[in-house]
């Protein structure tokens, strides 16, 4: 466990495969500590996800370090009650289940705070918890064609592409971590309020969110850029002779810049002042 700003706050973790984990896993390394609820016997999803490293996911590795680890089934009476004695100790709850799971399990929001004041409820979702998808399932590359990412990615006239990561899943971490950092910011600083913070990767991915200046245009389907940036020149790429087929040339080193070779001329490089 590292030491950091959140040093001395306790997160019960509820996330499973990457979004979540991936939030949690940075507030482990701001110093957090982080409890990780798994299910027992089997463990969370990702520790069957491969390659293995001496029997161990290097997946499930990178997304998960400096956690604790326990295994409870939240259908157990035994286990609910370790369970809510983590949750009565803790400053954050954080999940990523489907839509209506928590509720399923007797946890739904109005009664965790009625019993949990002080916690921070966190809950990452595939398409948020209000509209018509709501209790939908969903992986990055879902949420990626959805939101238009792989429209725009690959080269004009190819076939809808997906981003070589799962920029959907971390960028909605990001966002959790963000969230939770405001949250507990205004608990601390200001009269404490109900905090219910509710990301969706669909929202991290949305194209009109992530563009430049698209939320102000008329819809228009996203096509693929290819290398550029439409809302900037710079951005894009060119044929260039490779560094190796250039010439070389010994030159010698520049003279140490003295008082007397300073200039002070705010003209233009290769411009003669007025």
């Amino acid at each position: 466990m590292s030491k950091g700003p959140y040093t001395g706050i306790k997160v019960v973790d509820l996330t499973r495969v990457l979004a979540g984990p991936y939030c949690t896993m940075m507030l482990a390394d701001l110093g957090a500590t982080v409890i990780k609820v798994e299910v027992p016997v089997t463990g969370e999803d990702s520790r069957h996800i491969g390659p293995f490293i001496k029997g161990k996911s290097a997946y499930f590795t990178s997304v998960n370090r400096g956690k604790n680890s326990i295994a409870l089934d939240l259908k157990s009476e035994a286990d609910r009650t370790v369970f809510e004695r983590l949750l009565s100790e803790a400053d954050i709850l954080i999940e990523n289940y489907r839509g209506g799971t928590m509720e399923k399990l007797g946890y739904a929001w109005p009664g965790l705070h009625a019993r949990y004041p002080r916690l921070i409820y966190c809950a990452v979702s595939g398409f948020g918890h209000t509209g018509p998808y709501r209790d939908k399932p969903a992986y990055d590359i879902v949420v990626q064609g959805m939101g238009g990412m792989m429209s725009l990615t690959g080269h004009p006239g190819s076939p809808p592409t997906r981003v070589g990561t799962s920029i959907g899943d971390i960028t909605a971490g990001l966002f959790a971590l963000s969230s939770l950092g405001a949250a507990l910011f205004h608990r601390y600083s200001r009269t404490p309020s109900p905090a219910r913070l509710q990301p969706a990767i669909l929202r991290a991915r949305s194209v009109r969110d992530i563009l430049p200046s698209r939320p102000l245009q008329p819809f228009r389907h996203p096509t693929s850029t290819s290398s550029s940036q439409p809302a900037t020149t710079s951005f894009s790429t060119a044929s260039a002779t490779p560094l190796a087929r250039l010439p070389l040339q010994r030159t010698r080193a520049s003279p140490p810049m003295t008082s007397a070779t300073r200039t002070t001329s705010s003209s233009p490089p290769n411009s003669t002042a007025s």
